[in-house]
């Protein structure tokens, strides 16, 4: 399988371009093993995202991990201003590795 490797914000963009939506369980699982500062940093991702107005929510949802202990969840979705970005060349890219 593929691991994105730049990081927990492009990890973001890349689950919102390639699925249409994501959520921190999502965002979770696709990063693994790689060393994020604090568990709350997954949540900065969203609020820096949400901040630049490139996601909306679009519902809620259990959560699936262990450590959540079947807590809500936020599902995302990218907003116009993101699909206008991505056609436009503007967004940052986002690499894989294999």
């Amino acid at each position: 399988a593929a691991h994105l490797v730049d990081g927990p914000y492009r990890a973001a963009l890349y689950l919102l371009d390639r699925d249409g939506t994501c959520t921190a369980d999502k965002l979770d699982a696709t990063l693994g093993d790689l060393d994020v500062a604090h568990p709350n940093h997954i949540g900065g991702v969203f609020a820096r995202l949400r901040n630049q107005r490139l996601i909306e929510i679009a519902g809620y949802q259990q959560s699936t991990r262990p450590q959540r202990r079947g807590g809500i969840q936020a599902v995302w979705r990218p907003t116009p201003l993101f699909r206008h970005l991505k056609a436009t060349g503007q967004l940052p890219e986002v690499g894989e590795a294999a």
